[in-house]
């Protein structure tokens, strides 16, 4: 096959994928209005009962990571790019 023929045919689903994302009812009427939530069509799943009592969870504290010293930045001192990468 030549490589136009490719090229039509790649052209031609590109065209039909395409066509098959309709995105029009996703943006809001008019760009000064905000975007609002529209829910599902179908009908809504049964809430669930909330628990009577929450449960607290904590994470412990990892002592085996340590945090790097703060860095002394002078806010007058006007740094070059190595000086900043070192800094970060």
């Amino acid at each position: 096959m030549p490589p136009g023929r490719y090229r039509g045919i790649a052209l031609a689903g590109c065209a039909l994928l395409g066509a098959c994302n309709d995105t029009r009812d996703l943006a809001p009427a008019s760009p000064d209005t905000p975007w609002q939530f529209e829910g599902s069509k179908e009908a809504p799943a049964p809430l669930a009962t909330a628990p009577v009592a929450a449960k607290r969870f904590a994470v412990p504290e990892n002592t085996a990571v340590q945090l790097p010293s703060p860095a002394d930045i002078n806010p007058d001192h006007v740094y070059s790019l190595v000086e900043l990468i070192d800094i970060a």
